[in-house]
């Protein structure tokens, strides 16, 4: 199969972008090898959700939509890590993240409200239907939770 090359950005001096595949000269080139893998140079974004949340559905169609691709995990088949939910926390800070219209959030406590990052950081790994859908991420950092903000989200993913 034969790459498909896509010249981004500028540039004053080309420089010689080498595949297995290919080799093109241009100031920024992009391989897609029609497989969904992209070279280190795109951006890769990551959207967290459940697959039937109708908030989840708008965030990926407007991605797609706007030419953004990403990749989907699936909250409940895929749960998120200790790792990746420490990653969310750091970013975003636990009160950007809670779902708190779910009946989850409902369920805890009532001393949920003075929990610590890592108090939440637990409760999210053992609960993902906690997390505000969807987690966005771009090249490995959080930079979204939800998706009330559409203009903002594809402004930081572009």
């Amino acid at each position: 199969m034969r790459p498909r090359l896509a010249v981004v950005g500028g540039g004053s001096t080309p420089f010689e972008h080498r595949t297995a595949n290919a080799t093109a000269v241009a100031p920024r080139v992009l391989t897609n090898f029609g497989d969904d893998s992209m070279s280190p140079a795109m951006s890769t974004v990551v959207v967290w959700g459940i697959a039937n949340c109708s908030t989840v559905k708008k965030a990926r169609a407007s991605l797609q939509a706007h030419g953004i691709d990403h990749s989907f995990r699936d909250l409940r088949a895929e749960p998120p890590t200790r790792d990746d939910v420490d990653r969310f926390v750091a970013a975003l800070g636990n009160k950007a993240l809670r779902n708190t219209s779910g009946g989850s959030y409902r369920a805890l406590p009532d001393d949920k409200n003075s929990w610590s990052d890592a108090n939440w950081a637990v409760a999210f790994v053992a609960d993902p239907m906690l997390l505000k859908r969807p987690v966005i991420e771009r090249d490995g950092a959080t930079v979204f939770a939800g998706f009330k903000d559409e203009a903002a989200v594809l402004t930081l993913l572009r």
